[in-house]
């Protein structure tokens, strides 16, 4: 049997999952394997504790600050687009095939 038929196999075992006492021995042991792998994956589930977080206390864990960081002002004070430069050069040089761009 090749990887893909394998495969198809196996989602077709997902797919139609049959409890233990159920399955027909008959079928392929790769569809036997899938659903014994889905058996043991859903004791996996049930063994986990299932954690309920308080709600008085925060998820949330501050790390310790690697460096001292500044809050900065908005930046106003950017340069215009390099693309804006070039234009109002050629407009200042006399360029007669500059776009026209309407900057606020």
């Amino acid at each position: 049997m090749d990887l893909i038929e394998e495969f198809r196999l196996r989602v077709w075992a997902r797919s139609h999952y049959v409890p233990a006492n159920a399955r027909d021995r008959s079928w392929h042991n790769c569809i036997i394997d899938e659903m014994q792998r889905m058996d043991r994956e859903q004791v996996d589930i049930s063994c986990t504790v299932d954690y309920q977080p308080d709600a008085s206390v925060s998820t949330f864990v501050p790390l310790a600050p690697s460096q001292i960081l500044k809050r900065h002002d908005p930046h106003s004070h950017l340069a215009d687009p390099n693309l804006l430069k070039k234009i109002e050069r050629l407009r200042q040089t006399g360029h007669r095939n500059v776009i026209q761009l309407k900057v606020d």
